[in-house]
């Protein structure tokens, strides 16, 4: 198990099974909160990914621990096919503010990968964009960032694709209307 720190504030513990880097999330607050609590540690969020975090209805449960599962791969479909043989699902891209805090870029390296993508495509609206969009998570040239990208068949060796590792999702506190 890695217990990797950055700053006070962020702790980051994963773990490497069989080929698969697992950790877990905990969902404590809205995504809106989340997105406002990672600029203010000085992670940026494009606009565009914000509007998709903003836009979308929310399936995600709060107050769950979710584990989340990262293959390792260049070749979506292949990826795809290997997620879908050890019973992961897709992560849904909501989930992106709250792994973007939880595994840092430091975490990254260590993990030997440039970046991680949430493979639940987005259709985008502009007729500029034509085609799906994901988003990726990771340090670029401007800093920490999650933004969209075009979901291309083919990604470098070193990216992280995110999925959630079986359906077993535990309440961590009361709801407040109990």
């Amino acid at each position: 198990m890695k217990n990797n720190t950055q700053g006070d504030e962020m702790s980051s513990k994963w773990e490497i099974k069989d080929g698969v880097i697992y950790t877990t999330l905990l969902l404590d607050q809205e995504v809106e909160t989340q997105m406002a609590r990672l600029e203010n540690l000085g992670f940026k969020i494009s606009n565009k990914a914000r509007e998709i975090l903003r836009n979308d209805p929310i399936p995600i449960l709060m107050a769950m621990e979710y584990k989340i599962a990262i293959l390792k791969g260049s070749d979506w479909n292949t990826v795809e096919k290997e997620a879908e043989k050890r019973g992961f699902t897709k992560a849904h891209h909501q989930l992106a503010p709250f792994i973007r805090e939880k595994i840092s870029d430091q975490d990254l390296k260590e993990m030997d990968l440039s970046f991680l993508v949430i493979p639940d495509r987005i259709e985008s609206d502009t007729p500029t964009q034509p085609y799906a969009l994901t988003l990726k998570i990771g340090p670029n040239k401007y800093g920490s960032f999650i933004e969209p990208v075009p979901c291309y068949p083919n990604w470098p060796c070193n990216t992280g694709f995110v999925y959630v590792s079986g359906l077993d999702l535990m309440p961590k506190f009361k709801n407040k209307c109990d």
